[in-house]
């Protein structure tokens, strides 16, 4: 997703993007019940936290831009 939407950020691409996280959360809530019990929404929040940022990320960073290693 967040490579699709690397060239236009619009309040669709935004919306969409908030409904796959949004299913994301659930299913990874699904799991983390059956996986860890007692730390099911810490697990949630884990996982989604770095799910949600690699999307600002990839606004930020341009195929020109230089990083380690360029």
């Amino acid at each position: 997703m967040a490579a699709m939407s690397h060239e236009n950020w619009s309040a669709t691409t935004l919306t969409a993007e908030a409904i796959s996280l949004a299913i994301f959360a659930w299913l990874v809530s699904l799991a983390a019940a059956v996986l860890v019990p007692r730390g099911r929404w810490l697990t949630v929040a884990a996982v989604l936290g770095n799910s949600a940022a690699v999307l600002p990320i990839a606004a930020l960073v341009k195929p020109e831009s230089s990083g380690p290693g360029r």
